[in-house]
């Protein structure tokens, strides 16, 4: 199932125009450049501005990146090209937990000297971060100091609930 860029951006979440920004600045998390799952084929030969349908996982990476840039609280979210890399680089793990709903999955990165990406249970997320936490002090380098998450089921929930309330068949 394919959807025209509004039915998209109403189930990412993301208001149309904005998605036609992300878009024409090449910020989408699966159309971005050197994106590690860029598939060309899937632009059927168009430009990545003439783009303008979208399938469900399309609309589910779009609604993720848009919480990772999220202002909550006072805290600024990140920018469209730093949540489009995280979301490409956590592409599996969101999928994955897009179609097996079970334990809350949580995708995000980790910086500090050194950066990588995170997914999993909060539990599993938290232990990654004490792992190399406990290799970059063995090692005498500077732990990580700070991490930017987002829960993707609880994103993959209000996708289906936007989905649900405008009578979107939405199937992943």
């Amino acid at each position: 199932m394919s959807y025209p860029i509004s039915e998209a951006a109403f189930l990412a979440g993301v208001p149309v125009d904005q998605l036609k920004s992300l878009r024409n600045r090449d910020q989408l998390p699966f159309l971005s450049p050197g994106a590690e799952n860029y598939d060309r084929e899937r632009l059927d030969g168009r430009t990545k501005r003439e783009w303008a349908r979208f399938i469900a996982e399309d609309c589910v990476l779009l609604a993720v990146a848009r919480r990772l840039g999220e202002q909550v609280g006072y805290a600024e979210g990140l920018p469209p090209s730093t949540t489009a890399k995280i979301v490409d680089n956590n592409r599996t793990a969101i999928l994955k937990a897009a179609k097996n709903p079970g334990w809350d999955v949580w995708i995000g990165y980790s910086a500090g000297d050194f950066g990588f990406n995170l997914a999993g249970t909060i539990s599993d997320v938290a232990e990654k971060i004490a792992e190399r936490e406990n290799e970059a002090l063995a090692e005498g380098r500077p732990a990580p100091v700070r991490a930017f998450l987002v829960n993707v089921s609880q994103v993959v929930r209000e996708v289906r609930a936007r989905a649900a309330e405008a009578k979107i068949d939405f199937t992943l």
